[in-house]
């Protein structure tokens, strides 16, 4: 920016003045304090994350159902022949959260099996 003349300049803090050395110095310090605590945030943040691990803590967004919910939904489709919308409503879910947790996604156009889904 500074090479094609865009300058900052704050009004009511006069010792933040980017034009002068002093105010591109205070900057520069200002600036590598940020790298370094983004530095340590980061090792932090990834030095916890194995320990969490260890401690069984589990990561990612928390299923929609229960184990018990997701065995019976998938009792529902195979032994009682509902589909899978039906047993999406009952449980006030869209379908793509019946297949997540044996891994399938459900395809664009919308010609999902209810083979594909509640394998488990």
């Amino acid at each position: 920016m500074a090479e094609r003349g865009a300058t900052f300049k704050a009004l009511d803090r006069k010792w933040l003045e980017l034009t002068t050395p002093i105010g591109r110095g205070i900057l520069a310090f200002l600036s590598s304090l940020a790298e370094d605590e983004r530095a340590r945030i980061l090792a932090r943040a990834n030095g916890g994350r194995p320990a969490a691990k260890k401690r069984g803590v589990k990561f990612g967004p928390k299923p929609k159902l229960a184990v018990h919910q997701a065995r019976e939904a998938a009792r529902m489709v195979r032994e009682d022949g509902k589909g899978l919308r039906e047993v999406a409503h009952h449980y006030q879910l869209a379908i793509q959260p019946l297949c997540e947790p044996w891994g399938v996604r459900r395809p664009k156009n919308d010609l999902l099996r209810q083979n594909d889904c509640l394998k488990g």
